[in-house]
Protein backbone atom coordinates (compact mmCIF):
# COMPACT_ATOMS: atom_id res chain seq x y z
CA UNK A 1 0.00 0.00 0.00
CA UNK A 2 2.80 2.43 0.86
CA UNK A 3 4.45 1.76 -2.51
CA UNK A 4 1.22 2.65 -4.32
CA UNK A 5 0.81 5.88 -2.34
CA UNK A 6 4.46 6.77 -2.96
CA UNK A 7 4.12 6.14 -6.68
CA UNK A 8 0.96 8.30 -6.92
CA UNK A 9 2.59 11.12 -4.94
CA UNK A 10 5.73 11.00 -7.07
CA UNK A 11 3.69 11.22 -10.31
CA UNK A 12 1.81 14.23 -8.89
CA UNK A 13 5.01 15.99 -7.78
CA UNK A 14 6.69 15.30 -11.14
CA UNK A 15 3.78 16.90 -13.00
CA UNK A 16 3.95 19.97 -10.72
CA UNK A 17 7.71 20.60 -10.86
CA UNK A 18 8.65 19.35 -14.35
CA UNK A 19 8.13 22.75 -15.99
CA UNK A 20 10.27 24.79 -13.55
CA UNK A 21 13.99 23.96 -13.04
CA UNK A 22 14.29 26.06 -9.85
CA UNK A 23 11.23 24.35 -8.36
CA UNK A 24 12.72 20.98 -9.35
CA UNK A 25 15.94 21.76 -7.46
CA UNK A 26 14.07 23.07 -4.42
CA UNK A 27 11.90 19.95 -4.33
CA UNK A 28 14.91 17.67 -4.83
CA UNK A 29 16.89 19.39 -2.06
CA UNK A 30 13.95 19.37 0.35
CA UNK A 31 13.14 15.72 -0.25
CA UNK A 32 16.82 14.71 0.00
CA UNK A 33 17.21 16.51 3.34
CA UNK A 34 14.00 14.94 4.64
CA UNK A 35 15.24 11.52 3.51
CA UNK A 36 18.55 11.99 5.34
CA UNK A 37 16.83 13.24 8.48
CA UNK A 38 14.38 10.34 8.66
CA UNK A 39 17.14 7.80 8.01
CA UNK A 40 19.14 9.40 10.82
CA UNK A 41 16.12 9.12 13.15
CA UNK A 42 15.58 5.49 12.11
CA UNK A 43 19.22 4.65 12.90
CA UNK A 44 18.82 6.19 16.36
CA UNK A 45 16.05 3.67 17.07
CA UNK A 46 18.41 0.74 16.53
CA UNK A 47 20.03 -0.84 19.57
CA UNK A 48 23.10 -2.89 18.76
CA UNK A 49 24.08 -5.34 21.48
CA UNK A 50 27.45 -6.24 19.95
CA UNK A 51 30.57 -4.22 20.75
CA UNK A 52 32.22 -2.40 17.86
CA UNK A 53 35.31 -0.25 18.58
CA UNK A 54 33.28 2.92 19.25
CA UNK A 55 30.73 1.32 21.59
CA UNK A 56 33.44 -0.66 23.39
CA UNK A 57 35.57 2.48 23.86
CA UNK A 58 32.58 4.37 25.30
CA UNK A 59 31.86 1.47 27.62
CA UNK A 60 35.50 1.19 28.76
CA UNK A 61 35.77 4.94 29.38
CA UNK A 62 32.52 5.13 31.34
CA UNK A 63 33.40 2.08 33.44
CA UNK A 64 36.86 3.51 34.14
CA UNK A 65 35.38 6.86 35.20
CA UNK A 66 32.29 5.72 37.14
CA UNK A 67 32.71 1.98 37.82
CA UNK A 68 29.36 1.34 36.12
CA UNK A 69 28.56 -0.73 33.03
CA UNK A 70 26.01 1.01 30.85
CA UNK A 71 23.26 -0.82 28.96
CA UNK A 72 23.28 -1.18 25.16
CA UNK A 73 20.48 1.41 24.97
CA UNK A 74 22.57 4.02 26.82
CA UNK A 75 25.77 3.36 24.86
CA UNK A 76 23.93 3.37 21.53
CA UNK A 77 22.43 6.77 22.35
CA UNK A 78 25.96 8.08 23.12
CA UNK A 79 27.55 6.62 19.97
CA UNK A 80 28.42 9.28 17.36
CA UNK A 81 26.41 8.79 14.19
CA UNK A 82 28.78 10.19 11.55
CA UNK A 83 32.16 11.00 13.07
CA UNK A 84 33.89 8.53 15.37
CA UNK A 85 35.24 9.24 18.81
CA UNK A 86 37.99 11.82 19.06
CA UNK A 87 41.01 10.27 20.79
CA UNK A 88 44.67 11.21 20.73
CA UNK A 89 45.58 7.66 19.69
CA UNK A 90 44.48 4.99 17.22
CA UNK A 91 44.13 1.29 17.95
CA UNK A 92 45.22 -1.07 15.20
CA UNK A 93 44.12 -4.66 15.85
CA UNK A 94 46.10 -7.35 14.02
CA UNK A 95 49.42 -5.57 13.54
CA UNK A 96 52.61 -7.27 12.46
CA UNK A 97 55.29 -8.30 14.95
CA UNK A 98 58.03 -6.94 12.69
CA UNK A 99 57.64 -3.43 14.17
CA UNK A 100 57.79 -4.64 17.75
CA UNK A 101 61.12 -4.15 19.43
CA UNK A 102 61.32 -6.27 22.55
CA UNK A 103 63.90 -8.58 23.95
CA UNK A 104 61.45 -10.23 26.33
CA UNK A 105 60.13 -13.25 24.43
CA UNK A 106 58.26 -14.49 27.52
CA UNK A 107 55.76 -11.63 27.06
CA UNK A 108 54.96 -12.95 23.61
CA UNK A 109 54.58 -16.51 24.84
CA UNK A 110 52.42 -15.63 27.86
CA UNK A 111 49.39 -14.06 26.12
CA UNK A 112 47.52 -14.44 22.87
CA UNK A 113 48.33 -10.84 22.00
CA UNK A 114 51.12 -8.29 22.30
CA UNK A 115 50.45 -4.55 22.69
CA UNK A 116 52.90 -1.82 21.77
CA UNK A 117 52.58 1.93 21.29
CA UNK A 118 54.44 4.19 18.88
CA UNK A 119 53.64 7.72 17.63
CA UNK A 120 50.02 7.72 18.80
CA UNK A 121 49.23 4.28 17.38
CA UNK A 122 48.53 1.42 19.74
CA UNK A 123 49.25 -1.76 17.82
CA UNK A 124 47.93 -5.16 18.87
CA UNK A 125 49.65 -8.26 17.48
CA UNK A 126 47.39 -11.30 17.70
CA UNK A 127 48.57 -14.88 18.11
CA UNK A 128 47.18 -17.55 15.79
CA UNK A 129 44.19 -19.21 17.40
CA UNK A 130 43.18 -16.26 19.56
CA UNK A 131 39.49 -16.21 20.48
CA UNK A 132 36.92 -13.43 20.57
CA UNK A 133 37.51 -13.28 24.33
CA UNK A 134 41.21 -12.59 23.60
CA UNK A 135 40.19 -9.83 21.19
CA UNK A 136 37.99 -8.15 23.82
CA UNK A 137 40.79 -8.37 26.38
CA UNK A 138 43.42 -7.10 23.94
CA UNK A 139 41.25 -4.16 22.86
CA UNK A 140 40.53 -3.27 26.50
CA UNK A 141 44.23 -3.16 27.38
CA UNK A 142 45.12 -1.40 24.11
CA UNK A 143 42.61 1.29 25.06
CA UNK A 144 44.21 1.62 28.50
CA UNK A 145 47.68 1.74 26.91
CA UNK A 146 46.53 4.57 24.64
CA UNK A 147 45.45 6.72 27.57
CA UNK A 148 47.64 5.66 30.47
CA UNK A 149 50.92 4.27 29.18
CA UNK A 150 54.02 6.14 28.12
CA UNK A 151 55.99 2.97 27.50
CA UNK A 152 56.42 1.41 24.07
CA UNK A 153 55.60 -2.15 25.13
CA UNK A 154 52.50 -2.42 27.32
CA UNK A 155 52.08 -5.20 29.90
CA UNK A 156 48.96 -5.01 32.10
CA UNK A 157 49.48 -5.02 35.84
CA UNK A 158 47.80 -7.55 38.13
CA UNK A 159 45.47 -4.79 39.35
CA UNK A 160 44.51 -3.87 35.77
CA UNK A 161 43.85 -7.52 34.95
CA UNK A 162 41.57 -7.88 37.98
CA UNK A 163 39.76 -4.66 37.00
CA UNK A 164 39.25 -6.08 33.49
CA UNK A 165 37.94 -9.42 34.79
CA UNK A 166 35.37 -7.60 36.94
CA UNK A 167 34.38 -5.37 34.00
CA UNK A 168 34.13 -8.36 31.64
CA UNK A 169 31.99 -10.39 34.05
CA UNK A 170 29.43 -7.56 34.24
CA UNK A 171 28.90 -7.16 30.48
CA UNK A 172 26.51 -10.10 29.77
CA UNK A 173 24.27 -9.24 32.72
CA UNK A 174 23.80 -5.76 31.29
CA UNK A 175 22.67 -7.09 27.90
CA UNK A 176 25.88 -7.13 25.85
CA UNK A 177 26.42 -9.91 23.29
CA UNK A 178 30.01 -11.16 23.52
CA UNK A 179 29.62 -14.18 21.23
CA UNK A 180 31.70 -12.46 18.55
CA UNK A 181 34.08 -9.49 18.48
CA UNK A 182 33.56 -7.06 15.57
CA UNK A 183 36.52 -4.92 16.64
CA UNK A 184 38.08 -4.45 13.22
CA UNK A 185 40.92 -6.92 13.65
CA UNK A 186 42.85 -7.77 10.51
CA UNK A 187 43.64 -11.38 9.65
CA UNK A 188 47.34 -10.99 10.53
CA UNK A 189 48.37 -13.45 13.25
CA UNK A 190 51.69 -14.66 14.59
CA UNK A 191 52.77 -18.14 15.59
CA UNK A 192 55.38 -19.14 18.12
CA UNK A 193 57.63 -22.03 17.19
CA UNK A 194 59.39 -23.57 20.14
Amino acid sequence: MSNLIGMLLSMTVINLVATSPPLTWITFTTLTLLHLYFNYRACQCLVMRSLNPTRYSLLIEHYGDCGEVLSPEMINSMEPFILGLRKNFTIHMGSSLKDLQTQNVEDILERNYVIYKHNGVVSVCLKAGCTSEDLFEAYYFAHRAGYYSDTTHFIPSQEAEEFYRTFRSLLPSHGWDLSFAPLGASETRFSVVQ
